[in-house]
């Protein structure tokens, strides 16, 4: 079976790594660039 994991926030790095973990294994990886903040709109740190 081939997995395609998509999250973004606080949830989606520990529900990976249980994946990596205890199976099945993603295949793919995907989430959202960081968004520009502050006044100057840049990256975040």
């Amino acid at each position: 079976m081939k997995l395609a994991f998509i999250a973004t926030g606080d949830i989606a790095l520990p529900t990976f790594r249980h994946l990596l973990a205890n199976g099945p294994r993603p295949c793919l990886l995907n989430t959202q660039p960081d968004k520009p903040v502050g006044r100057n709109h840049s990256e975040s740190l």
